[in-house]
């Protein structure tokens, strides 16, 4: 009994009475949850019935009882922060920016001994991933245990955190004072618990009841399917990030100690006996044969380990989780699904279930086991030496049924195409001790980093992410694999109608649904600096009444294929539509020189633009009829340096214009001290090429490409990277790129 139950229990009950309604508000808030409110009010009610009688206010917690054990929860792996504290304590796992900009496996991957950092980085961590367990935490707080998340890098090996755990345990003022802690070990966490108490005789004095939840003891195939590039989660890192491959995350994760510690037990698990050498795993990217060897002496530890019999696991299953490896020894290609339903997602419960050790069920998923109300009671209940209602499990009750999802694959290299892996879940895909809710998602949507949403283009205003459709549109019109593009749209992007168009060079495609059509052109084919050294300044007048005069070049282009697209355009009803139409490069100016021509001929439609790398095609009349027919829904991307959006001279720009800088962010309106209001094509104007200028581009461009005079000489014509190497002032092809350069800054802002 604590002190203040002992002060209250002097009182008599007319004295209590009139202390609970003298009390100020945060005597209360203690006061009454100690009473009892039942209790309370009827007292008050009984000896001052004039008196009205205040609940306790909501939002206050009660202080820690020093009698309750105080609660360390063990993380799983990637559950904890790490920052760069070598560059000022810069966030790396996780802050998807660190993604972005090319850092990410770069710093967090470890040196062949598996613990040191790359040079010139110290990684520390830095707090727990609040989502996964902040609701655990608040609902033992709010029950008065004292609480905290005992954070390791998870990178590094079991045994290190095993040992950073004794130190934290023996450190603990609740420890020195005689009240053992209880253990919440999540995940990766059980396996540093069992390794901590196997190391440290000690840990009977430190711990009174260990509490595992979805550990897998004995390893699980999460992390061969991680490391072998395998993982949904990896692949979708590999689509955001613009500088990293999937190889650089599989071997960013092939260097993790921690990682490769958690391998499924040979003698569990005998097919993943080959794992633990290297020549059982598939091409060039595994783990080394140190970690291997560690990992596999590990394995005995861990089942050795004294704390089961001071401890309790609480299981889930009914989930899909990973029952078998990829690959075997003979590298025979075998589907990458076989799946039991006896598991977390991540945790098979044959792994998790170890002798000596009772068992529970309960139910969840992996990632978010620990805030279930059922673990979270049941971690109470232990904590306070009390017994469990939930219903005991054992081996004796699995069935060890496995289901194969995808028969007869063949999987072959070190991965599978994207396109092959159905986006599950989060919660249900694999390798999700790797890939946690936080890994996958931050920053991005649950289920889907950014990539083409047929749904929004409905909507006329500007988006992010229309831009950012619009502009893989723009990209898979250069594909030559039509048959590719159809399935592309009527597939994974959802369009019910589709068709080609193509004529004298020319082509594009146009794709439809119920409310919104797209019609896209590809841009040239010619190599950047071959379509410069050809370009005319010829004009075509296209008559009083219209939009005046436009490059000749791109105004034929575009008629040679205008009856094809009227007619798509009508098979795809789309005369009450949104239509956007869009383009790269010489492709842009085809879409708005559609946009000028189509308007009269589908006058109930709503068309919006977005072309990116497009050159100049008109005067001012075409921007007159624009603001007329189409105003606000013309968008414009130019990045950095790109040559294409400064020509031909004698031609201008129009449209809302976004303009990149070489780092990827938009230009600052208020441009070199002018006013705030201008806007980024006040110094767009300056920046263009006059006809002088364009003439000498093209004859620089003539004498670099010019072929040999000699004709048993060898050439090879330059490529764009070789263009590029020439250095002309203010010439940028790379700049010019829709797949390397418009699309990875799109997708930043989306």
């Amino acid at each position: 009994m604590n002190t203040l139950t002992d002060l209250i229990s002097c009182f008599d009950d007319a004295d209590l009475a009139q202390l609970i309604l003298n009390a100020d508000t945060a005597t209360r808030a203690v006061l009454i949850p100690l009473i009892g409110e039942d209790k309370a009010a009827a007292l008050v009610a009984a000896h001052s019935p004039e008196a009205p009688f205040e609940a306790a206010p909501a939002g206050l917690t009660l202080p820690p009882d020093p009698d309750l054990p105080e609660i360390v929860l063990v993380h799983g792996i990637t559950d904890c922060h790490l920052a760069d504290v070598a560059k000022r304590r810069n966030r790396i796992w996780l802050d998807l920016f660190e993604l972005v900009k090319g850092r990410y496996s770069k710093r967090l991957t470890l040196q062949s001994d598996g613990v040191s950092d790359a040079p010139g980085v110290t990684m520390r961590t830095d707090g727990h991933v609040e989502k996964k367990y902040n609701k655990a935490l608040d609902a033992w707080t709010t029950a008065r245990f004292r609480n905290r998340v005992f954070c390791y890098d998870w990178r590094r090996s079991v045994t290190a955190a095993a040992d950073d755990l004794a130190a934290q345990l023996r450190a603990l003022d609740s420890v020195k004072q005689g009240r053992k802690a209880v253990l919440v070990c999540h995940s990766m966490g059980g396996l540093v618990a069992a390794a901590f108490a196997a190391r440290h005789p000690d840990w009977q004095s430190l711990v009174e009841h260990a509490v595992f939840v979805g550990s897998p003891l004995s390893g699980s195939y999460s992390v061969p399917v991680t490391i072998l590039g395998l993982a949904p989660s990896f692949h979708k890192l590999d689509r955001f990030s613009i500088f990293e491959s999937l190889e650089d995350f599989q071997r960013m994760a092939a260097s993790f100690a921690g990682l490769v510690d958690m391998l499924p037990h040979p003698q569990v698990f005998p097919e993943a006996a080959d794992l633990y050498t290297q020549a059982g795993w598939p091409g060039e990217i595994k783990p080394s044969q140190r970690l291997l060897d560690a990992s596999r002496e590990l394995k005995y530890t861990i089942l050795a380990s004294p704390i089961f019999a001071s401890a309790t696991h609480l299981v889930s299953q009914g989930i899909d989780t990973t029952a078998a490896m990829p690959w075997n020894a003979d590298h025979t290609d075998r589907d990458m699904d076989h799946l039991s339903k006896e598991g977390d997602g991540a945790a098979l419960n044959l792994s998790s279930l170890v002798p000596g050790l009772k068992a529970y069920l309960v139910t969840g998923e992996h990632g978010t086991l620990v805030n279930e109300p059922s673990v979270i009671d049941a971690v109470m209940k232990l904590a306070k030496g009390e017994a469990l209602t939930l219903k005991s499990i054992g081996k004796d009750d699995l069935t060890g049924a496995v289901s194969t999802t995808q028969p007869g694959s063949s999987l072959s290299g070190l991965s599978v195409d994207p396109a092959e892996i159905s986006d599950r879940k989060l919660g249900q895909g694999l390798a999700l001790h790797f890939a946690s809710e936080d890994a996958v998602a931050a920053r991005t949507s649950a289920l889907e980093l950014p990539g083409f949403d047929r749904e929004t283009l409905r909507e006329t205003a500007f988006s992010w992410q229309n831009a950012l459709s619009l502009a893989l549109a723009s990209d898979e019109a250069y594909s030559s694999d039509k048959p590719a593009t159809k399935s592309l749209a009527l597939g994974r992007w959802g369009f019910k109608g589709y068709q080609h168009f193509e004529k004298a060079g020319t082509q594009g495609f146009v794709a439809w649904d119920d409310h919104a059509v797209l019609l896209s052109f590809r841009g040239s084919e010619k190599k950047v600096a071959d379509w410069l050294r050809n370009l005319t300044i010829t004009s075509h007048d296209t008559g009083a009444g219209q939009y005046g005069k436009v490059h000749k070049g791109f105004y034929e282009a575009y008629k040679v294929v205008e009856d094809q697209i009227l007619a798509h355009l009508k098979s795809a009803a789309a005369a009450s539509k949104v239509i956007h139409v869009t383009g790269h490069s010489l492709g842009g100016a085809l879409a708005i020189i559609a946009g000028a021509e189509l308007v009269a001929k589908f006058p109930g439609a709503k068309f919006c633009f977005y072309t990116y790398g497009q050159p100049k095609l008109g005067r001012s009349a075409i921007e007159d009829f624009y603001q007329q027919k189409h105003g606000g829904r013309y968008f414009r991307f130019r990045n950095n340096d790109d040559i294409v959006t400064r020509v031909p001279p004698n031609f201008s720009h129009f449209g809302e214009l976004y303009w990149f800088d070489r780092k990827g962010e938009l230009k600052n309106p208020a441009l070199a001290g002018l006013a705030a209001t201008l806007s980024p094509e006040s110094g767009e104007t300056g920046d263009e090429l006059n006809q002088a200028q364009f003439k000498a581009l093209q004859q620089q461009l003539d004498e670099e490409l010019a072929e040999p005079t000699d004709p048993n000489a060898l050439y090879l014509p330059p490529t764009d990277a070789q263009i590029q190497a020439f250095r002309i002032p203010g010439f940028s092809v790379k700049d010019h790129a829709i797949r390397d350069s418009y699309i990875p800054i799109i997708k930043k802002y989306v």
